[in-house]
């Protein structure tokens, strides 16, 4: 064996045991500097494009966002440098609702599950998207908080292009120049969420400029069949507003003897009654889903500001709940438990 000395040989003339020692260890050296090397560039190359193949520009042309782009502006798209393919494997989280986000995705392979945070903390299912379809925009678009709105986990393993924020804003800049506007899901969202809101008799007293900050501070909750979302004789610290479905209050006189007070629809409000200038702070009543429902909820503290800045809300939020408390005495009255 030339080149490696074994423990009981002798060396050859004219060369020395060392010499050929600190030549294994340069060549062991160098074959793992080689390695790590090739083991990162692999490593970049599937980053880059885990699925092993080119992305098609046209599936983003079943996107909303990107319906109005000619085909080169969509090559132009999935061709630039800063986007990148991404997987994730079943379960994995690409998004978390609340944190601040700068990309979006398309999904090329695979399927997720769209996410909202229920009014007891939980999670909630709400959607599934699968290939062609797109999230994570809403984050990106001008006027944004930049925010989350939703969750996003893996059905299964999945194959997403990951869009940059400084790749999406100048196509929408030059699609906005062109058309005069652009329109798509998040805009629908939002205006629906604010005709509900100026819909609502609480805020009729409300200028649009006004109804638009309020719709800013709301959050978006999901409830299941049967959820209670207040309990009667808690402190309350916010005002819901009902966006889908249907809530019942009902009062508690006893733990197994519920009697219904109202039933809340579209655009109805309640928790109201918990935060007014002389009431006790708790809720009157208990308010439960009926089935799968969509509400909003506005902070206590920007409640009581709209009630301090419109003497006329607080007069009228004021006459209600004695109403209101009166009907629930009543009610006591006829099943005896006043």
């Amino acid at each position: 064996m030339r080149g490696i000395l074994l423990p009981c040989e002798a060396p050859s003339k004219g060369r020395h045991p060392g010499n050929s020692i600190a030549r294994i260890v340069t060549g062991f050296t160098t074959f793992c500097l080689v390695a790590d090397y090739a083991a990162s560039v692999m490593k970049q190359i599937l980053d880059k494009n885990p699925a092993g193949r080119p992305v098609d520009p046209s599936l983003l042309r079943g996107c909303e966002l990107f319906g109005e782009m000619p085909l080169e502006k969509l090559e132009q798209v999935v061709r630039d440098p800063r986007c990148r393919v991404v997987s994730f494997g079943r379960g994995d989280y690409v998004l978390r609702q609340g944190e601040r986000g700068n990309t979006m995705y398309l999904i090329l392979d695979g399927a997720v599950e769209i996410r909202i945070r229920a009014v007891d903390g939980r999670e909630i299912g709400l959607d599934s998207l699968r290939e062609g379809d797109l999230f994570g925009e809403q984050a990106l678009r001008p006027g944004s908080d930049g925010l989350r709105n939703a969750s996003v986990r893996a059905l299964t393993e999945v194959c997403l292009l990951e869009i940059p924020r400084r790749v999406v804003l100048p196509l929408i800049s030059a699609i906005s120049d062109a058309s005069g506007s652009h329109r798509n899901r998040e805009d629908s969202r939002e205006e629906e969420l604010l005709d509900l809101v100026a819909q609502c008799p609480l805020f009729n007293a409300l200028d649009s400029a006004e109804l638009c900050a309020l719709s800013s501070t709301l959050e978006i909750l999901y409830c299941l069949p049967g959820q209670k979302v207040v309990r009667q004789g808690e402190p309350g610290n916010c005002l819901y507003i009902v966006l889908q479905g249907r809530m019942e209050a009902y009062l508690e006189p006893q733990p197994s003897h519920h009697i219904l007070l109202a039933e809340l629809l579209r655009g109805q409000y309640f928790g109201e009654e918990a935060l007014l200038p002389l009431s006790d702070g708790r809720r009157l009543a208990s308010v439960r889903a009926m089935g799968n429902a969509l509400i909003a909820r506005l902070p206590g503290d920007r409640f009581r500001a709209l009630l301090r800045e419109h003497p006329s809300l607080c007069e009228q939020v004021c006459r209600q709940t004695e109403r209101l408390r009166q009907q629930a005495g009543r009610l006591l009255q006829r099943h005896h438990l006043a």
